[in-house]
């Protein structure tokens, strides 16, 4: 059964992500959403997680995301995606990606996972 929530979306084609993006995602978090990247610990709260997520694009120069599917069933958006990270040396690095998003009754997320092996984009 799918929800009536509204939810932004994503085009399909590739995105470049900018450093403000973080700020821009934030606003769609509920205040006590949780946020779990990779094998990362969980990071609790809108603004932890906006920190998190900036943390985390500083330590890149860019990405773009090429969307394979989506899945939506009630307040639960499931996407695969191929992601291509660029490193501030130019080197870039394609790796399959599984986004899970929960949504509150506002629309809201209240839980953000994001599965990948990172640890190619880190060594």
């Amino acid at each position: 059964m799918r929800s009536a929530i509204r939810r932004p979306t994503l085009p399909a084609r590739r995105r470049r992500k900018s450093v403000r993006w973080p700020h821009r995602c934030a606003k769609y978090l509920a205040d006590d959403a949780v946020f779990r990247f990779a094998n990362a610990d969980e990071v609790i709260g809108r603004d932890n997680i906006e920190a998190a997520l900036g943390a985390f694009y500083d330590s890149i120069k860019a990405l773009s995301h090429e969307r394979q599917g989506l899945y939506e069933v009630d307040d639960t958006s499931v996407v695969w995606s191929d992601v291509t990270y660029t490193k501030f040396d130019d080197s870039q690095l394609t790796v399959p990606v599984v986004t899970i998003v929960k949504r509150n009754d506002d629309g809201l997320i209240v839980d953000y996972r994001i599965f990948m092996d990172a640890t190619p984009l880190f060594a």
